[in-house]
């Protein structure tokens, strides 16, 4: 929820189960339409059409989780072998798992 703006209604939806990622499991509490999501690591001025994202009221390290149907349909492919993300043909290494939210000011300072 730290991550939607002021103005950002959260719908109400049917009761949905909980979720199962990575980062744990989260019981969402209705859902947001997005538009315009930017990927500045990849190219500030591209965007990806609006999508639904699942809002969620519970301590997470991360701002946004993606899941597979988003990234489908996106065209962003996981590179695990090559330890690499790709995305409209640029190529971003992945981040540690103790990368911390404080560094993704030198990520923005990368892309000046």
């Amino acid at each position: 929820r730290r991550a939607t703006t002021p103005s950002s209604a959260t719908q109400n939806s049917r009761p949905i189960d909980a979720m199962q990622t990575m980062a744990g499991t989260f019981m969402p509490m209705g859902y947001v339409k997005v538009k315009d999501i930017r990927l500045p690591e990849f190219d500030r001025h591209l965007a990806i059409d609006g999508n639904m994202c699942y809002v969620f009221d519970a301590p997470c390290r991360y701002q946004m989780i993606a899941g597979r149907n988003f990234l489908r349909r996106a065209g962003i492919d996981l590179k695990f072998v090559e330890n690499h993300i790709t995305w409209m043909g640029k190529s971003i290494p992945m981040k540690s798992s103790d990368f911390a939210p404080a560094d993704y000011n030198a990520v923005f300072d990368d892309i000046d």
